[in-house]
């Protein structure tokens, strides 16, 4: 063990500051967020992950029960969306958060997130609700929440959330979006004026 008593003034500072340093850029851009949409690595039907049925019933006690950060491969929040559109729950993400999703993850894997990847979307760190990204057009008999990917234009990918593929695949019901409008983000995305109503 070093004596500090013996160690030069300018290293105990050094070291000082690269503690300080150390400590501060352990905390991610995410710790800060209130609201999380957790891609997890989970898909809806692989017989080797937990098995989300169909229904909230079957689906939500899997997905609350898992440590959303261990299985976390993407995580967006309100620092990535430019645009939360209430009234049809359309989550418009940043051109630069879009850039980085198609970095991380090529073609083939955001095609592959559209067969079931599992979701959580959590605020201030607790469930609010999970589900899975689909096909619009998927036949699967899924009753619980499904985010469909799509693009505006070719810039900025754009989650379409509907409270149930089953229900809201033929029939625009208001329901579809209204089950989805949890009073705890809703406040979240009106203080950085990224709501639309």
């Amino acid at each position: 063990m070093t004596d500090l008593g013996k160690m030069p003034l300018a290293v105990i500072s050094v070291l000082v500051m690269c503690t300080v340093v150390a400590a501060c850029t352990k905390a991610t851009p995410e710790s800060s967020a209130r609201f999380q949409l957790h891609v997890l690595d989970i898909e809806w039907g692989d017989s080797t992950d937990p098995d989300l049925g169909y229904t909230r019933d079957t689906a939500w006690p899997v997905l609350k029960n898992l440590d959303w950060e261990q299985s976390s491969i993407w995580t967006i929040t309100e620092q990535d969306i430019e645009l939360y559109d209430w009234s049809q729950q359309t989550i418009t993400l940043t051109v630069e958060a879009t850039t980085d999703l198609r970095q991380a993850f090529d073609d083939d894997a955001l095609s592959r997130w559209m067969n079931g990847q599992a979701f959580v979307v959590t605020c201030d760190g607790d469930w609010v609700y999970g589900g899975v990204f689909y096909l619009p057009g998927g036949a699967a008999g899924i009753d619980f929440p499904v985010i469909y990917l799509q693009y505006s234009g070719s810039e900025q990918a754009v989650l379409v959330l509907r409270s149930s593929h089953m229900r809201c695949l033929f029939v625009d019901h208001p329901r579809c979006v209204s089950d989805l409008q949890y009073p705890e983000i809703r406040p979240v995305f009106a203080k950085h004026n990224k709501l639309v109503e």
